[in-house]
């Protein structure tokens, strides 16, 4: 039977240290590297197939509109807007591309105010809070503290999503 002799194929050695034949014995890893290399391209291709171009001069430049109106986000949508420039610009350039930030800062805000407020309610119902006519300093007071307990308990659709 004649020696089977590794292929070249990605670079990946299994060589001692030192030694770079380029040869391994894996290339089935290599050919589904390739393979999922393949399929995120044609994803992309196929998510930025919908795009318009305007020629002039020789020169391609994309159509961008806002297919959506203007509105400004609520607090909440402003919180995200911030993580996804410092954390997740990716995502960013991704919703702006296809035009869909403003939705998604929308949706985010009414989850993030929905959450708050079903918290809010058990959270009034399980404290005892004071009298709000005899002692309304103490009522803001844990009225405020209760607001910021859930509200932390929302960050996660913020920074999670």
């Amino acid at each position: 039977m004649p020696a089977v002799w590794p292929r070249r194929c990605c670079g990946m050695s299994n060589a001692r240290p030192g030694k770079t034949t380029g040869l391994h014995f894996r290339p089935a890893a290599c050919r589904m590297k390739a393979e999922r290399n393949f399929h995120m391209r044609l994803k992309l291709q196929r998510r930025y197939r919908t795009m318009t171009y305007t020629t002039r001069n020789g020169v391609r430049y994309p159509d961008l509109m806002l297919e959506e109106p203007e509105t400004a986000p609520g607090k909440y949508g402003l919180l995200r807007l911030r993580y996804l420039e410092k954390s997740d610009p990716g995502q960013l350039n991704i919703l702006l591309l296809e035009g869909t930030l403003n939705s998604h800062l929308a949706q985010i805000d009414r989850q993030v105010r929905g959450q708050v407020e079903q918290t809010m309610e058990r959270l009034v119902q399980r404290t005892k809070l004071p009298d709000k006519q005899t002692d309304p300093l103490g009522w803001a007071g844990t009225m405020n503290s209760l607001r910021q307990q859930a509200e932390e308990t929302a960050m996660e659709l913020i920074y999670g999503s």
